[in-house]
């Protein structure tokens, strides 16, 4: 049983270890649990949203973290992790509103906390790269010097958000976030993977999204791959050059725009839900948008394309 243990524990910390280098998550577990928590605060007494994040608080804090998960896999060492990667560049603005859709129509309270999170994940890493983030380290693609400070602001968002943002408790924090996740067979994996179905007509598999939470869970509770940064010494950093205001700012923009589309995706109407939506906020003139480029060959070994894909242009 020891022995099971600590290969768990090594195991989590190769992961982790691979991860790190390679992505920038943006807001991190902490920030985007808080973030769907204020919203629940500003929805509607009446909303069933709002009932439902109410209800189930640890599914939501899943459904705000859900679409970095894929990253929590030993495949992202050699940069590869395609659930991840669809979640933040392709259809995200389709997956987000059909997940939605699909949950207030099933009127599952645990479906509908876990959407309603989802969304707050997006609102949130738009918003922590476009306002935060980016005017002082640029697009972490395209600034290979400057990924290091990327990485090292958004780990100190942390505390600071949990503390002085949403005034809780810095003790809260300190001890550890896992006991605010809901248990993991609580998660409504079924609507996750038929929106997968329906939007990219595949769907990830289920012992991996699984094992994905539960590294994360290992990772919160051990503090190996997750940093529980030191309240002042975060302070001290984002003190220089603005940054405080510009992540008090980003979050506050997250916030208001993530309960503007829940409310207005409550009436039907899901109009502002966009598949220019690119997560790391690329090079276009929009501070939102991205082009993806599908390339499709037959289903026979061997097939191959003549496409041509021109980029950069």
């Amino acid at each position: 049983m020891k022995f099971k243990k600590i290969s768990k524990l090594l195991a989590v910390t190769l992961i982790f270890s691979s991860v790190s280098s390679f992505k920038a998550y943006a807001f991190q577990p902490a920030s985007h649990c808080t973030l769907i928590e204020n919203v629940k605060e500003n929805l509607p007494q009446e909303s069933i949203i709002k009932k439902s994040l109410e209800t189930y608080p640890g599914i939501a804090n899943w459904g705000s973290n859900a679409l970095d998960l894929g990253y929590l896999q030993p495949g992202q060492a050699l940069e590869r992790a395609p659930w991840a990667d669809r979640y933040h560049y392709y259809k995200v603005g389709t997956f987000a509103s059909e997940q939605l859709k699909m949950a207030l129509a099933s009127k599952d309270m645990k479906k509908i906390a876990f959407a309603a999170g989802w969304l707050s994940h997006i609102t949130g890493d738009l918003a922590c790269h476009g306002i935060f983030v980016n005017p002082e380290c640029g697009v972490y693609l395209d600034n290979e010097n400057t990924r290091p400070l990327h990485r090292e602001l958004e780990n100190n968002a942390e505390a600071i958000v949990w503390a002085d943002i949403a005034k809780k408790p810095i003790e809260d924090y300190s001890k550890g976030i896992a006991p605010i996740f809901s248990n993991i067979e609580d998660i409504p994996f079924d609507l996750v993977n038929d929106v997968s179905q329906k939007v990219y007509g595949v769907s990830a598999n289920l012992s991996e999204e699984k094992l994905q939470c539960k590294t994360l869970m290992i990772g919160l509770q051990t503090g190996i791959g997750y940093n529980y940064g030191d309240l002042q010494k975060s302070k001290e950093l984002l003190s220089q050059n603005g940054r405080l205001e510009r992540l008090k700012n980003a979050f506050i923009d997250a916030q208001n725009k993530c309960t503007s589309l829940l409310i207005e995706a409550e009436k039907g109407d899901y109009s502002k839900f966009s598949d220019r939506w690119n997560l790391d906020v690329g090079k276009s003139a929009s501070p939102i948008s991205s082009l993806t480029a599908v390339v499709e060959t037959g289903n026979e070994f061997g097939n191959g394309t003549d496409d041509d894909i021109f980029l950069n242009i």
